[in-house]
């Protein structure tokens, strides 16, 4: 049997990876250091070319992501108002999140929240019986596959109930986010401005689309002395972000609790190393965004 690949880190870039390595008839271990799947969304866009690879994963597959799609007419324009429900000052057509369209590409984006997305990639990871799916368990120190001379890979593992062992494999796919630990060990760090803007992300439920009304869009800037911040449709169903600036003096961990928020410091990094050994460093989503780890209760 082909040894297995580890995989660290299981969100959305995990599991891709997960499911790309199975079409070949490769196993892996995903190692999520998380007790369970964040329940706070931290992306809610799969592109076209993500949906493109998401078509080899299988039809079932591909046809359930299409059916989270958020409903034409949230996917553009940007509008700009005093409230959701009072005067706007204007809009920008945006196509970002249409895609280009069936003439480039039969496969067409997804906007929904995270964590619909995730579920379909873990129920797709099972379903393969070459995914070995595994919470609580998180990477502490790598062992071996950060030279070219390895002739495996081995991460010291250590569980949410404080047990540890070593897992051995025939490479290792960094996935553990933005401040990736094993990025660290292979030495590929991220360079550039640490932080350009501070915001705070709040996902919360609400029926907004009744108060929205056909004034639908992408991203709804509010601006008024009261409040300033931009809403973020999910699903157009009840889901939604709010995505407020604040300031370091503004910033209150009793106002804005881990279990509610999460605080987004917009960068500007770039990594110039991908690949130490027999270690390879993946991030679909965007560098230059990084956000703190989340409690969920």
């Amino acid at each position: 049997m082909t040894q297995a690949v580890i995989v660290v880190g299981a969100g959305p870039v995990g599991l891709g990876a997960a499911l790309e390595l199975a079409r070949f008839g490769v196993p892996t271990v995903a190692l999520e250091a998380r007790d369970r799947p964040s329940g706070h969304p931290k992306t809610r866009n799969f592109n076209t070319r993500t949906m493109e690879i998401a078509r080899g994963w299988g039809t079932l597959v591909y046809h359930r992501f299409r059916s989270v799609d958020t409903p034409p007419g949230w996917k553009s324009p940007i509008r700009f108002f005093d409230t959701v429900t009072g005067r706007e000052f204007g809009s920008i057509d945006s196509r970002g999140f249409a895609g280009p369209g069936p003439s480039v590409s039969p496969a067409l984006p997804v906007m929904s929240s995270q964590d619909l997305l995730e579920s379909i990639q873990r129920d797709a990871a099972r379903a393969t019986g070459l995914v070995d799916l595994r919470f609580g368990h998180r990477v502490t120190h790598v062992e071996r596959g950060m030279a070219d001379a390895d002739a495996d890979a081995a991460v010291r593992v250590t569980t949410s109930g404080g047990e540890t062992y070593e897992l051995t494999g025939a490479a290792i796919v960094a996935a553990d986010g933005v401040d990736s630990f094993v990025r660290s060990c292979v030495g590929a760090e991220l360079e550039g401005p640490q932080s350009i803007h501070h915001f705070v992300n709040c996902y919360f439920h609400a029926p907004l689309e009744q108060h929205v009304a056909d004034r639908t869009g992408v991203l709804l800037y509010v601006a008024n002395p009261d409040a300033y911040g931009v809403l973020q449709p999910l699903d157009a169903a009840g889901r939604w972000l709010c995505q407020i600036t604040v300031g370091a003096d503004d910033w209150d961990r009793e106002r804005w609790p881990a279990q509610r928020v999460v605080d987004w410091v917009r960068a500007a990094r770039r990594c110039r190393r991908r690949r130490g050994g027999r270690t390879q460093c993946r991030d679909l989503a965007d560098e230059r965004h990084r956000r703190r780890p989340v409690a969920w209760v």
